[in-house]
Order: C-alpha cells, then structure tokens, then sequence
C-alpha cells in the first residue's frame, strides 16, 4: 500500500473513531441536562453503543437504566434494559448470567405485547444454548422465534432465525435439513434486499450445499459471496468466505487451491478478524497438511487453534482440534500420544455435554481401541457412540458407528449381529449420500456373507460394491475436472485483475497527485482532534487509578507472602536438622533433606513471580514441605493430599500458596504438641464457575489450646502473619466479591465435646 495512502486510511480510521467516542460523549452531556422520564432511554442508547468499544461501560449503563426504569415504573425501558444486559453478559461469554436477563426481558415484553422484542429475545436465548452446544434446546428457542417472527411478518428476523436454525442443525451433523431454512433464507433475503443481498446469507448457503456434495452450487454461491463481501467492505464474512471456499477446494483435493484462500482468510482474520476465527481457519490449514500426510506441521497448526480456543472458550473447536490432534498422532504410528488426546478430547465432550461431539468422541476412542486390539474396550465406547447418535438423529456418527460394530462382531464370529449392523450402516450412509462409507460397509457385508457361507448373498453385495466403487470413481474424476476448470476461470480471472489493476494504478497515481494537499490537511486535522480528545479524556483515567492501586496492592501482598515464607526461622531448624544427620552419620537422610529444601526453595522462588501455578506444581510445593517437617519431626504425623473430581492437575492452574501458611500452622501449632500420632490432610475440589475449595484439616490440640502454650512461652501473644496475608490476597484475588465464606476457620471437637483439631476452607478462582 501506497504510505500517503496508508497515512490516510490510518487518519480516517482515527476520525471514525473519535467520532464514536464523541457521539458518546454528547448522548453522556444529553443525558445530563434531559429530564428524569427520559433518562432511562439515553441510557440503555448508551449501553448499545459501548457495545462494541467498551463491555464493562455497556454492562454499567444497562444496570443503571434498569433501576431507574424500575423506580419509575417504566417497563418497556426496564425490558431494553434487561435485553442489554444480556447481550453484555453474553459478550463477555457470561452465558447463564445472559439467559436470567433475557428470560427476565422476555417476561416484561410478553407483558407489554411487544411481539417484535419477544422475537429477538428468543432468538438471543437460542443463541446463549448455541454456544453452550445444547444445541437441542437452540433449536427449541430458534424454532419459538422464527413462530413469533412469523406472525408479525418480521421479514429481516425471518432470516435470521432461519440461519440460526441452519446453523444448529449443521451443528447436529443433519445438513439435509439445514438446506430447508437455510434456502428459505436466502429467498426472503433477495426479496427483501435486492440490491444489496446480505453475503453472509449467501455464504452459509453454499458451505452447506458443499457439505452435501453439490459442487457447482456451492462453487457458484461462494464466488456470489466473496464479490458481495467485497463490493459491502464486509470484512468478517470476507473471512469466512476464504475459509470455506478453501475448505470447498480441499474436498476437490485441489491443495494448492485450498492453501492460498485458507491463507488469504488467516492474513485478514489477523487484521479484521477475531481469535476464534484465526482459530478456525488455523484448524482448516493443518487438516490440509494432514492430508498431505505432514503431519508435524499440521499439528503446529492443531496446536495453534487449540490454544486460541481455549483462551476464548470456543469448546467445541477445542474439542475439534484436540480430536485432529490425535488422529494425527495415530497416523504416525504414537498410539500413547493419540490416546492422550482422544481422551482430553472425550472428557471435554462429556463436560460441556454436546450430542454430536459426544458422539464424535466416542466413536473415534472406540475405533482407535479397535485397531489396538482392545475389542471390548472398543465396543463399549463405539456403543456409546451409537446410543447418543441415535437419540439425538446425527446418522453420520451413527452409521460411523454402526459399522465399526459390525467389523467387531463379525471378528468376534457374531455373524447376525455384524449382518445387522453393517446393513444399518448401508443405510444410514445411503440417506446422507455418504458414498464412500457405503461401499466400505457393502464390501464388509460382503465377507461377513462369505465367511458365513451365505455364497449368493456374499455375491449379491459384492456386485453393488463394485458398482458403488465405479460410480465413486466417476465422482472423483468428475471432481477433478471440476477443480481444473475452476482453476482455469481462477486463472483467467487473475489475468483480468492484474490487467485492471494497472488501468487503476494510473488513475490512482493521478489522484493522488490532486489529493496530496487534502490528505496532510485532514492528517492536520486528526492530530488537533487527537488532542482534543485526550483532554477531554482525562477523566477517564482517574477511574483507572484505583485498578491500578489494587494490582500494586497484590503484589506487595505476593511480596510479603514471599518473605513470610521464606522466614529465617524454618531454614535455621531445617539446616540444624541437616546437621544433626550429619553428626549422627546419617548421610543418607541428611542428603535426602537437603535434596527436598532445595526443591522445595526452588518452587518459593519460582512461583513468586507468577500469578498462577499448576495445580500439580502446588500439590508438589506442598508435599515437599510437608515432607520436611514430617522428616523433622521424626514421622510423628501421616498426612494426604488429595485431589477429588475429574480435575485434571497438569491442565488446572491456581493462585500459588494460599494453603502452605495453613499447613505450616497445622503442624507447628496443631500437630507438634500432640501426644499420640497425628494426621493432616489436604484437598483440592472444583466447584463449578471456575471456582475451587481448598480443605486444610488435622487431628491436632486446637487452637485453643496451642494458643495457650505459645503464648505462655512469648512474651507477647503471637498473631500468625501467615494467615493475615492470605486473607489480604483473597480479598485482592475476589476484590468486590469477596465475603465470608472465601476464608473459614473451624475448631473440630470431639463426641464428648474436647478439641479435635482445626478445619481451613478456603475459596479461590481457578482457570484450565
């Protein structure tokens, strides 16, 4: 790009963006000088402009115009209101918080008869199960909004659920009746909006019409959508249109043609796009090395979606890639490796509960148990496969399935049930027009026949397998010269382009000859409006200060935890111990202390300059110390640490030790002074919502009564600083959602009321 140009579109840019910023500013002065009745209006404006600039500012003026449409007895505002703190909520990916407000909207908007409102309140609750992939209850809200849009002739909202409903059945792998909606959408588009149709409409239209194998239509579609994108400066359909019309080359096998719009859409999603889509297409590029059987390189680009799918929670991508992963791994022959991942790939499925991934999963574990020899392993996964494809109507999964029964029942000589499950399978992949599939099931069938000595019936499939295989054959050349005509229109059509775009290299030369004064004066101008709007921006930063005083908070309180820690007092008794095995000739156990000190002060240091730890690296921290003080004491106490739920310790990270003052306590105050043997334990337990309880408990005098005796020997009462600091980093940690139950500390006692030792419960987030 031409740098006057570039200074301009930069200029441009700028000036659309403070003039947002100042629309906001005058709704903020209106609202200012309007009278009360009109406040909460300009409010809930408010709240959809911040929309796309500022979540937490939109989730602000939402509430705000809530309670004052409440106070005044305002419905129909408060129903906005409620709308908008939903879309807020569901932006911020809140997902069970924007389904309580959109359920609380739709009340008020079904009480008001608002029929429109009701509409795009139903279809947002769709949306909500979309991404929480229950995807059976989207299609329920998608089905009840496309009803009320109905009624009213709401043409625009006609649309959009229709595609939302293609979209959820696409989900559940039933892309035969994804086309319905999806053509009925694209009809009313043109209708309505003839002159400027709608790309992505388009778009989803020919991805589905190339997941069913019509090749033309899709090819002509995505071409439609890709000249629209452009003529509407569309950028975020432009992006998927590359996306899928690489994915549409690669089912023609046409490599090179799939990698150069795969690599177009990744270069603009980096620009225009968003991470999930950048995710996506980084998803769609290494199932292309894949195929290519370069398969290290196609997990580079496994890895590389994976890792932005989790950090934007896009679950079912994650379980995608995790699942291309594995597959990966087992065609290189590292069956340990692709296990790990089909695992992670299952256990995410059955976390988030989507049927067709479920299915998915199960199938693809069963089939890799299979080929290990693992038989009844391999059934009973692929039968899951089965059972949960079957209930929700996904028939690729299950006739994956069903097959793959078959092949083990008849391995296992179970002729009936292996004639019963192949058949089905024909079937099944019949209806979808799965070709390929069906011929392997004919051909399986065919030697199930032949081994049960069923000649005529061995020779019967046999035929309809060597006609399929013929038919199969045609289809793929017809494919391939599909792929070489379009290649050469791809061509053609360069050759036109390069040659306009020297006729547009002169005029443009021309203009900007005319243009250079205009473009440094408005370059002039952006820069005075710049400073205008950092004057008047200043305010903003005083809101700011506070977060900033609260980090810089945190870390002192980190700092002091640090030292807190790593105190004079328990290296001088843990090297007198060293030394006392080494007077003793006990080298053995001297080296084997000294070994777990280091370790131990290894991970002090380490982790105080992080904010967050594996669970598995704490767990270890801990024993370690626990250890030494065990090994100090002469193994006068047992203790446990204990890891409960599906937690899994390498994947799950957590502020680092918020427990060690506790177990340092339990032991020095608790256990120390017991007579008979003592007990400590520790657990670590997920409660849902990313949070996680953490259970210090022993057996020791209680608190009482090691207060008593510390006191009674110091000259002053002692105050653990240890547990100060931790209370002060949760508190840093919750910040405004901090309360009584983060921090609780319960004296145990016996059946005859003595004391039973003390019970720590501490509460913290947690993140995968």
């Amino acid at each position: 790009m031409n740098f006057r140009w570039f200074i301009l579109f930069l200029s441009v840019l700028l000036l659309l963006t403070m003039m947002a910023f100042g629309s906001i500013e005058e709704l903020e002065k209106k609202l200012e000088e309007a009278p009360l009745p009109e406040k909460a209006a300009i409010m809930n404006e408010l709240a959809k402009m911040n929309f796309a600039i500022n979540i937490d500012n939109a989730m602000d003026w939402a509430n705000k115009a809530d309670l004052l449409a409440s106070q005044l007895g305002q419905t129909g505002q408060q129903a906005m209101a409620k709308k908008n703190r939903g879309t807020a909520a569901l932006n911020a990916w809140h997902l069970n918080e924007a389904l309580v407000y959109y359920h609380d909207a739709f009340d008020l908007f079904e009480a008001l008869n608002d029929r429109l409102e009701m509409g795009n309140v139903l279809n947002n609750i769709g949306l909500v199960y979309q991404y929480q992939l229950k995807l059976d209850e989207a299609l329920e809200w998608h089905l009840k909004s496309l009803s009320v849009r109905e009624e009213i002739s709401d043409s625009k909202g006609i649309v959009g659920s229709s595609s939302n409903i293609g979209n959820t059945y696409n989900g559940m792998g039933n892309s035969e009746k994804a086309r319905d909606f999806y053509a009925k959408a694209l009809e009313i588009e043109r209708l309505i909006n003839p002159e400027k149709v709608n790309p992505n409409v388009v778009l989803l239209y020919a991805s589905n019409e190339s997941s069913l194998g019509n090749t033309v239509e899709a090819k002509i579609h995505f071409e439609e959508a890709i000249q629209l994108a452009i003529q509407q400066e569309n950028y975020r359909v432009l992006i998927n249109a590359f996306n899928n019309y690489g994915n549409y080359f690669n089912k023609l096998a046409d490599y090179e043609q799939a990698i150069h719009f795969l690599n177009n859409a990744l270069e603009a999603a980096r620009v225009y796009g968003t991470e999930a889509q950048v995710a996506a297409i980084s998803l769609n590029i290494g199932n292309i090395y894949d195929k290519t059987k370069q398969f290290e390189t196609a997990i580079d680009f496994y890895h590389t979606a994976n890792d932005l799918y989790k950090k934007n929670k896009v679950f079912d991508g994650s379980i995608r890639a995790n699942n291309n992963i594995g597959l990966a791994y087992k065609k290189m022959a590292k069956p340990d490796s692709a296990n790990h991942y089909f695992l992670k790939s299952l256990n995410m499925a059955k976390q988030f509960q989507s049927p067709y991934f479920l299915a998915l999963a199960y199938n693809t574990y069963g089939s890799q148990m299979r080929d290990l020899g693992q038989s009844d392993t391999a059934w009973h996964y692929i039968q899951e496969a089965y059972n949960v494809a079957k209930k929700h109507q996904i028939d690729e999964e299950r006739a994956r399935a069903s097959h793959n029964l078959g092949l083990i029942a008849f391995n296992r000589g179970d002729f009936s049930n292996a004639r019963e499950y192949l058949l089905e399978s024909i079937d099944l992949n019949r209806k979808i027009a799965h070709v390929a599939a069906e011929k392997d099931a004919l051909e399986a069938l065919s030697e199930v026949e032949e081994t049960a000595g069923n000649a005529v019936e061995a020779v019967k499939y046999l035929r309809q397998y060597i006609a399929l295989n013929d038919s199969l054959f045609n289809i793929e050349k017809q494919e391939q010269i599909t792929a070489v005509e379009g290649k050469l229109r791809y061509e053609l059509k360069e050759e036109q382009l390069q040659n306009q775009q020297l006729l547009l290299d002169q005029q443009t030369a021309r203009l900007i000859r005319q243009n250079e004064r205009t473009v440094y004066a408005v370059v002039v101008a952006v820069l005075i409006l710049t400073l205008l709007l950092l004057f008047f921006s200043r305010y903003r930063l005083k809101r700011d200060k506070k977060a900033v005083e609260l980090e810089q908070k945190q870390l002192e309180t980190e700092h002091r935890l640090l030292r807190s820690q790593m105190n004079p007092h328990f290296m001088f008794n843990a090297l007198n111990s060293i030394q006392a095995f080494i007077s003793d000739n006990n080298t053995l156990q001297a080296e084997l202390y000294l070994s777990k000190f280091a370790r131990l002060m290894r991970y002090y240091l380490d982790s105080s300059n992080i904010s967050f730890v594996s669970l598995e690296e704490e767990v270890n921290g801990l024993r370690m110390n626990i250890e030494l003080e065990q090994l100090r004491m002469n193994f006068s106490f047992d203790f446990k640490i204990e890891i409960k739920g599906e937690l899994e310790a390498d994947e799950t990270e957590l502020p680092p030790m918020l427990a060690q003052p506790f177990v340092e306590n339990a032991i020095k105050h608790g256990l120390r002074s017991k007579a008979e043997k003592g007990f400590l334990s520790v657990s670590f337990e997920a409660l849902g919502n990313e949070k996680m309880r953490c259970v210090i408990q022993d057996n020791g005098i209680g608190r009482k009564a090691s207060a008593k005796m510390t006191n009674a020997s110091a000259a002053t009462p002692h105050t653990s600083r240890g547990i100060e600091i931790t209370k002060s980093r949760l508190q840093n940690i919750w910040k405004e959602k901090y309360h009584d139950d983060c921090l609780k500390i319960l004296d145990l006692k016996s059946e005859i009321g003595e004391a039973a030792g003390t019970r720590i419960e501490l509460l913290f987030p947690y993140r995968l």
